[in-house]
C-alpha cells in the first residue's frame, strides 16, 4: 500500500529587536523571471524591478534616485563579496560633472536609501553604506581622487580592504551631516519639534564612521608593510587622504569655538594635525608610480602651468606682504628657505587671490603639505605666529561654505584662533609691533571674504 505523501514541516524562525521569537510555516518562492536589467536600487533591496525608464516605479513611489548600473560604471552586484585574490587591472574612468563634487545632494528619500537595521556594534549597514554612495553621488569628495569613478574605487577596495573601509567610513561621515544639515534647517526656521528618527539616524552614522574609520586604521597599518605595486600605490594613497577627510569632517558642532583644539589642554588634541602630515612622506614613498596612478586628475590639479605650488625652483616671496615676513623673521632673502614659516607663507600670499572654484579647491588645499612637525609643535606650544598662519588658511577655507567635510571645522577653529588671539591683546602692543598685529588682524579676520571678482558656484544648490 502505498504512503499518502505529506508536506515537509519545515518552519521559519523570526527574530525581531525587542519582541519574541516568532515561529512561521515555509513558504515555497513563487517561481519569476529573473531580471538583470534592474535598477540598482531594487536590486539592493532584493525585489523585481519593473525596469521603468527614466525611474522605475518603486524608486518613483519612494521619491529616490533610480539608477541603472551601465557598461562604464563598473559596480559590484549586492550580493557580492570582497574577492582578496581579485589582481584585475582594468578599471573604466567616467567622465562627471565636476560641480556635483563638492555640493550636497539632494535631501529628498535619505531614509528610503537606509536598507537594513542598524547594528548597535557597527551603525549603518555597510551595504546601506554602499547604497547612499550610489544614489546620491556621481562623485564624493576623496572619491573624485579616481576621476570621479565609484565603481574604479569599489573595485579596487575588493582587493584592498582598507580601501573599501575607508570608503564607507566617508559614505557613513557624509550620511551623518546630511541628517544633521536637516535637524539645523529645521531649527533655523523654528519647524519643531524634530523627529526622533533623524536623532536615530545620526547616532547610527557616527557609530558606522567609527567602526568603518577603525577598520580602516587596522588595515592601513598593515598594507603599509606590504610590497608596493601599481594597484597597492593608488590604494594606499586614496585611503590616506580619504583617512585626512575624516579628521576634518569629524567635528559635529557648528557654533561652538571653545570645544577647538585651540582651547583644549589635551595633550592629544593636535593628533587629527598629525595624521594629516603623513601624506607628504606616503607620496614620496609611491613617487616611481605617479606616471599611472589613478590619481593624475589630483596630481594635475594641484598645481599650475608655471609650477608655482611644486616647482622645483624655489619661489621668491614677492607677493608676500612685508608686515607678513616682519611677524616670522623672515626676508626676501634665500638664506631664510629653509625656515618653517618660508612656504606656508608663500603658498598662502599666492592662494588668498584665487578664485573660489572646484578647479581651484585642490590649490588651496595644498597648503596643509607645506607644513611638518616643527610648524605641528609650535601650535602646540601656542606660538602666536603659528597660529595666525594657520588661521589665515582656515579663513581661506571659509569661502568654500558649501564643501561639506571641512566646512564645520574650518569655521569653529578659524573663530577660535582669532578669539585667542584678541584675548592676548596683540593689537594694543605698544609701537611698531602693535601696528604690526593691527594689520595682521584686519588680514585674518578678513580672510573668509572672497576675493574681488571671484564669483558663486553656478553647482551650487
Amino acid at each position: 500500500m502505498a504512503k499518502a505523501k505529506t508536506k515537509p514541516a519545515y518552519q521559519v524562525l523570526s527574530f525581531r529587536q525587542n519582541r519574541e521569537v516568532e515561529a512561521r510555516c515555509y513558504k515555497k518562492r513563487k517561481a519569476h523571471r529573473k531580471s538583470k536589467g534592474g535598477c540598482f536600487g531594487c536590486k539592493v533591496k532584493r525585489v523585481k524591478c519593473d525596469e521603468g525608464k527614466p525611474s522605475c516605479g518603486r524608486c518613483w513611489r519612494s521619491c529616490v534616485q533610480c539608477n541603472y548600473v551601465s557598461e562604464t560604471t563598473e559596480l559590484p552586484p549586492s550580493t557580492c563579496l570582497p574577492r582578496r585574490n581579485d589582481n584585475s587591472t582594468t578599471m573604466t574612468t567616467t567622465t562627471t560633472t565636476t560641480g556635483r563634487l563638492y555640493s550636497e545632494p539632494s535631501l529628498s528619500g535619505l531614509v528610503e536609501t537606509i536598507s537594513g537595521s542598524p547594528s548597535p556594534i557597527s551603525g549603518i549597514p555597510r551595504l546601506a553604506l554602499l547604497n547612499h554612495l550610489r544614489h546620491h553621488f556621481d562623485g564624493i569628495q576623496g572619491l573624485e581622487t579616481a576621476g570621479g569613478n565609484l565603481g574604479a574605487i569599489i573595485k579596487l577596495g575588493m582587493a584592498r580592504p582598507h580601501l573599501l573601509d575607508a570608503t564607507l567610513a566617508i559614505a557613513a561621515s557624509h550620511l551623518r551631516h546630511c541628517f544633521q544639515q536637516r535637524r539645523w534647517q529645521q531649527h533655523q526656521q523654528k519647524q519643531l519639534p524634530i523627529t526622533q528618527e533623524p536623532r536615530g539616524m545620526v547616532a547610527s552614522c557616527r557609530i558606522a564612521e567609527c567602526f568603518q574609520q577603525s577598520l580602516a586604521l587596522r588595515n592601513f597599518q598593515h598594507a603599509l608593510t606590504l610590497p608596493l605595486d601599481q594597484q597597492g600605490s593608488d590604494a594606499l594613497l586614496i585611503t590616506s587622504m580619504m583617512l585626512n577627510l575624516l579628521t576634518f569632517s569629524m567635528v559635529e558642532s557648528r557654533d561652538d569655538e571653545r570645544s577647538s583644539w585651540v582651547f583644549s589642554r589635551d595633550p592629544d588634541r593636535l593628533n587629527w594635525f598629525s595624521v594629516n602630515m603623513g601624506l607628504k612622506t606616503l607620496l614620496l614613498r609611491t613617487k616611481e608610480y605617479r606616471d599611472g596612478s589613478l590619481l593624475q586628475t589630483v596630481f594635475g590639479a594641484s598645481d599650475d602651468e608655471k609650477g608655482t605650488f611644486h616647482g622645483e625652483e624655489q619661489r621668491p616671496l614677492d607677493a608676500v606682504p612685508e608686515y607678513w615676513m616682519k611677524m616670522c623673521g623672515l626676508s626676501a632673502k634665500d638664506d631664510t628657505v629653509d625656515d618653517v614659516f618660508y612656504e606656508p607663507l608663500r603658498i598662502l600670499a599666492v592662494v588668498r587671490d584665487l578664485p573660489v572654484s572646484h578647479e581651484a579647491i585642490w590649490l588651496y588645499l595644498n597648503f596643509f603639505g607645506k607644513l611638518d612637525v616643527e610648524f605641528r609643535d609650535l601650535l602646540g606650544d601656542e606660538d602666536e605666529r603659528a597660529m595666525w598662519v594657520f588661521g589665515y588658511w582656515l579663513g581661506l577655507l571659509c569661502r568654500f561654505e558649501h564643501v561639506w567635510w571641512f566646512r564645520t571645522r574650518a569655521a569653529n577653529d578659524y573663530r577660535a584662533i582669532c578669539t585667542w588671539l584678541d584675548q592676548r591683546r596683540v593689537r594694543q602692543r605698544v609701537g611698531e609691533e602693535g601696528l604690526m598685529w593691527a594689520a595682521l588682524m584686519d588680514d585674518l579676520e578678513s580672510a573668509h571674504v572672497r576675493p574681488c571678482g571671484s564669483r558663486e558656484w553656478e553647482s551650487f544648490p
